[in-house]
C-alpha cells in the first residue's frame, strides 16, 4: 500500500483473543525520556536501565534456547513468555528438555529464573499450521484474518471476519490436529519528523516514495551501509526522498521481502535512531539486537508520532494476509502506540547499555489497529492507534543477507 493508514480497530477483541489481561499502571521509557519520571518502575528496579537490562538478558536466553532447539529439528520449544518484573521466563516445552537445553538454562545468570511448563505443541508445528490457516481462501463473506500460536503453546488463535462456522468448513481447518480458538476481529491496516534528515540517515526519520513512511534501522550489506523500512511503503525500485516529496531523490528501494513487510533502502545509514517527539533532533546509538517474546515491553519510534513506550507484546509468529512471523503489541494504558506515517520505523527498548545512552533494536513497524486519541503535541488530524504490528529483526539476515549495524563506540 502506498500511504499507510491507521484505521480504527476493536482493541478489546484483540486483547481478549490473545488471552491477556492488561494491568492498570504500566511501564515507561528509559530515564532519558522526558515523561519517564512520572512512571512507576515495576519489579522493584532502581532504574529503567536496570529493568531493560534484565529484559534483554531474558530475551537473549530465550533466543539461545529457541535457536538450539531449531538446530535439533525444532521439536521441543513451544513458547517463551518473558517477565522482566519477575526476572523470569516461562518456557513452554513439548516433552522433557534435552541435555543441551538444560545446559543452557543451568548457565543462565543467577538473578534470572526459568519456569518450565508443558507445551502441547512445538512452535514449529504451530507456525506451520498458522501459515496454512492464514493462506486459506475466503468462504463467501467470511475469511481468516490472522492466525498465531497461543502463548502457552496449547494451540492456535484464529481471528475471523464474518461467520466462523463457514470458516470451519474449510478442509484445512477440519483436518488440522491442532486445537483452534476463534475470535471475531478486523484486519490490521498498515501504519504508514525527524522531518528533515540528512546523510548518513538515522532510524525514525520521515521518508517519501508516494507517501510518508519512516526509516527503521541501519544495516550493513556486503560492507555497504543501507537502511531498513517497510515493504508496503513503496514499490520495488521506488525513489527515496527525505523531508518531502519535492526534495531530491537520494536513493532507491533495492530489495523487498513482502511476506515480512521489510524493504531495503539504498541510502547511507548510521547506527542511530531519533528519540523523543517528532520534531526532536536528539538521537541514540543502536547498541544491540535481541529477539521478541510475549511479555516484552517495547517502544516505537516512527517519524509521525515520535517515541511511544509502555507497549507490551501480546503475540508473536502471527500469519495474516500474506504476512508471516509478525508480532503484535498493545499500549498498556490504551494510549498511542503508533500513528499513520510511522510504518517502517524502529521498534526498540531503551537503556541497552550503560547510563541509558543506547537502544536495543527489536523490529520494524508494519501495521496498526485500535484507534485512540493521539498524545499531546501531534498535529490535528493525525490518526493514532494503541495496537502495533511489527516485524521482529531475526529474519533480516535471511531476507537480505544484512546485519543490523551497531555502534560499539
Amino acid at each position: 500500500m502506498k500511504v499507510p493508514v491507521g484505521a480504527r480497530k476493536n482493541v478489546a477483541a484483540l486483547v481478549l483473543s490473545l488471552g491477556v489481561t492488561l494491568a492498570a499502571g504500566g511501564l515507561a521509557q528509559g530515564s532519558d525520556v522526558s515523561d519517564a519520571a512520572s512512571e512507576r518502575i515495576p519489579g522493584g528496579f532502581a532504574s529503567w536501565g536496570d529493568f531493560f537490562e534484565v529484559q534483554d538478558d531474558l530475551d537473549l536466553l530465550a533466543d539461545k534456547v529457541h535457536a538450539e532447539d531449531l538446530r535439533a529439528g525444532g521439536h521441543g520449544y513451544g513458547s517463551a513468555v518473558v517477565s522482566a518484573e519477575n526476572r523470569q521466563i516461562e518456557l513452554y516445552w513439548k516433552g522433557s528438555p534435552p541435555k543441551n537445553i538444560s545446559s543452557i538454562l543451568e548457565k543462565a545468570p543467577r538473578n534470572l529464573s526459568v519456569k518450565i511448563l508443558p507445551a502441547s505443541y512445538s512452535m514449529t508445528e504451530m507456525q506451520r499450521a498458522a501459515h496454512q490457516m492464514a493462506s486459506q481462501p475466503s468462504v463467501g463473506k467470511s475469511r481468516i484474518v490472522r492466525a498465531y500460536p497461543k502463548a502457552d503453546a496449547s494451540g492456535l488463535q484464529v481471528a475471523v471476519a464474518g461467520d466462523r462456522h463457514e470458516i470451519q468448513k474449510l478442509q484445512a481447518v477440519r483436518n488440522t490436529r491442532i486445537p483452534i480458538s476463534y475470535s471475531a476481529e478486523t484486519a490490521f491496516t498498515p501504519a504508514s519528523d525527524r522531518q528533515n534528515d540528512s546523510a548518513p540517515y538515522k532510524g525514525g526519520a520521515a521518508w517519501y516514495s508516494g507517501g510518508l513512511c519512516s526509516t527503521g534501522f541501519g544495516v550493513t550489506v556486503s560492507g555497504k551501509p543501507m537502511m531498513l523500512s517497510a515493504a508496503h511503503c513503496s514499490v520495488m525500485g521506488g525513489n527515496v526522498r527525505f523531508g518531502s516529496l519535492s526534495n531530491p531523490v537520494v536513493g532507491t528501494v533495492v530489495q523487498q521481502a513482502p511476506s515480512l513487510d521489510l524493504a531495503l533502502l539504498d541510502v547511507a545509514s548510521t547506527p542511530r535512531i531519533y528519540r523523543h517527539m517528532p520534531v526532536s533532533p536528539w538521537s541514540s546509538p543502536v547498541r544491540a539486537t535481541t529477539g521478541t517474546h510475549v511479555g516484552d515491553v517495547i517502544c516505537t519510534g516512527g517519524s509521525k508520532s515520535g517515541e511511544n513506550c509502555n507497549i507490551k507484546v501480546l503475540a508473536v509468529e502471527i500469519s495474516e494476509d500474506g504476512l508471516d512471523h509478525m508480532a503484535a503489541a498493545h499500549h498498556i494504558q490504551d494510549k498511542t502506540a503508533v500513528a499513520r506515517g510511522d510504518s517502517g520505523g524502529p521498534v526498540f527498548t531503551p537503556c541497552a547499555v550503560g547510563e541509558c545512552t543506547g537502544v536495543t533494536a527489536k523490529g520494524i513497524i508494519s501495521q496498526s489497529g485500535g484507534g485512540v486519541p493521539c498524545k499531546p503535541g501531534l498535529p490535528p488530524g493525525t490518526q493514532c492507534s494503541s495496537v502495533v504490528g511489527f516485524q521482529p529483526l531475526k529474519f533480516v539476515f535471511a531476507a537480505f543477507n544484512a546485519t543490523v549495524t551497531l555502534d560499539n563506540s
